[in-house]
């Protein structure tokens, strides 16, 4: 285990040795952060342009220096280095604003990922239907997330090796936590958010019509919840009532969250179905959303955040 960092002018220094080393993932939130604080000696540090923790040979994370910070604790000196993954280059600059008529999947690539160091990415072969507004003040990931949503029904992604997935987070095996099961665990939380379940949903279909369709959740009329939504669906490309009941499943879905902390480093899960023994029962239809890696001088744990991954709801 170790993080490389790459000052301004190319040159490198491996740290081994961390005070405090914490990784955060999240699906759905583009980028992914790394702090890392050690042990400086005194010694001055060159300004640190780009950072990589690598476990075992793989790359864990590979990214941008956002901050550097030296401090003074109890008696000794620190070096403090927080990043954020190369997707931050797409969340940082902003596009010139223009008009695409029906956009590829592969002009997308050239044009909004390619300037940016990312050479490849991961999908179809979908077009955007119609024109494409770039507006002023967007950033390349607005606009990739946007042509995502609208073509391929996904949240794009970018791996730890800078690949953007343009069909979404992909998902691994099956990994079932518990003890005498694939990862065990010592602590554990299951949390019930009723707040985010929603109960209907009043639909636009068109511009002409108003919102007089009504989709509704039996599961939220079951727990005696009530909680109204409105969706123009006038300009999408999928039906209203899909869009309407992805809706309803997304508010169930999230409702259900548990953390497990587990010993050790965990990566490469994010995205994967799971399931959780506890108990004497078995929790599942559940989706890793979340990681936290944290390593101390004295251990090393993975804080894993799940939620309800149902592919149906009853309306």
């Amino acid at each position: 285990m170790k993080i490389v960092l790459t000052d301004i002018n190319g040159q490198e220094k491996t740290i081994r040795k961390f005070k405090k080393l914490v990784l955060k993932e999240e699906e759905g939130v583009p980028a992914h952060t790394l702090l890392v604080r050690f042990h400086s000696e005194g010694e001055p540090l060159s300004e640190i342009a780009f950072m990589r923790f690598e476990d075992e040979g793989k790359i864990v994370f590979d990214g941008i220096v956002d901050t550097i910070t030296e401090f003074y604790s109890e008696g000794n000196y620190y070096f403090e280095v927080f990043g954020r993954n190369r997707v931050s280059l797409l969340l940082d600059n902003e596009v010139m604003p223009a008009v695409y008529s029906n956009p590829t999947s592969e002009q997308i690539k050239e044009i909004f990922l390619k300037p940016y160091g990312f050479s490849d990415y991961v999908g179809g072969t979908s077009s955007y239907n119609g024109i494409f507004n770039v507006a002023k003040g967007k950033s390349p990931w607005d606009i990739i997330e946007s042509f995502c949503k609208t073509c391929y029904e996904t949240v794009p992604y970018c791996s730890p090796d800078n690949v953007i997935y343009f069909t979404g987070l992909p998902t691994g095996e099956k990994i079932t936590f518990g003890k005498g099961f694939d990862i065990d665990f010592s602590e554990y939380r299951f949390d019930i958010q009723r707040h985010k379940i929603i109960s209907s949903v009043k639909i636009k279909r068109s511009e002409a019509e108003d919102y007089s369709t009504e989709i509704f959740s039996q599961e939220a009329d079951k727990r005696l919840i009530q909680r109204q939504r409105y969706l123009n669906a006038s300009n999408t490309q999928f039906t209203p009532v899909f869009c309407a009941e992805k809706m309803l499943l997304n508010g169930i879905n999230n409702s259900r969250n548990i953390s497990l902390k587990c010993s050790g480093l965990l990566s490469d899960c994010l995205g994967a179905e799971a399931s959780v023994s506890v108990f004497g029962r078995v929790i599942d239809n559940l989706k890793i959303y979340g990681l936290q890696i944290n390593v101390s001088e004295n251990q090393i744990n993975t804080v894993v955040e799940l939620r309800g991954n149902s592919s149906y709801v009853d309306t």
